[in-house]
């Protein structure tokens, strides 16, 4: 589909979604994933309740191109990927995954954080090496105001520059070069 906006409940019953724009979920809205259905989304998303997407044991894959906003709401994700392509995102609020996974970069791209929000991952892989130099940037939205990381099971990150980050309420992190604290 190319815009989608989910004002009831989107029941997804196994299939699997691809979003060619923009998705949103009002408040009256939810995504209610019941197995491992795949929801792909390559514009702008917004859920404006932290009800608004049932996990399940799904995907949701974030795959846009551009500066693109991703208002998650407080949503938590089962598996949560920030896939390769050459779209930016601004995360205007927190959410939490229980894996966080940003694969392999094929260009420089930035993730930026509400400065005060709260990302929480149960697993972290993050690899931003492009041309043997780190590549993935994860930074505040308002630069010295940080927002928080935090890791309850493990991390992998390889090729990141984190800026403005307090991750000290979850586990240590564990960044292998190319990466910048």
């Amino acid at each position: 589909t190319n815009n989608l906006s989910v004002l009831g409940t989107l029941t997804m019953n196994g299939g699997s979604l691809t979003v060619e724009k923009d998705m949103s979920v009002a408040a009256t809205g939810a995504l209610v994933c019941s197995g491992k259905e795949t929801v792909t989304c390559r514009g702008n998303v917004s859920f404006a309740a932290a009800g608004g997407f049932a996990a399940a044991n799904s995907t949701f894959v974030l795959d846009g191109v551009g500066g693109l906003a991703a208002n998650l709401g407080g949503v938590t994700f089962n598996r949560l990927t920030i896939t390769s392509g050459a779209g930016d995102y601004a995360f205007g609020n927190g959410f939490s995954a229980s894996v966080l996974r940003i694969p392999q970069l094929t260009a420089a791209r930035a993730l930026t954080f509400a400065a005060g929000s709260t990302v929480t991952a149960g697993e972290i892989y993050a690899d931003g090496v492009v041309a043997k130099a780190a590549a993935l940037a994860l930074k505040s939205s308002t630069p010295g105001v940080t927002w928080n990381l935090v890791n309850t099971r493990c991390a992998r990150m390889e090729g990141v520059v984190v800026s403005d980050s307090d991750a000290t309420g979850g586990l240590k992190v564990y960044a292998y070069e190319p990466s910048v604290e």
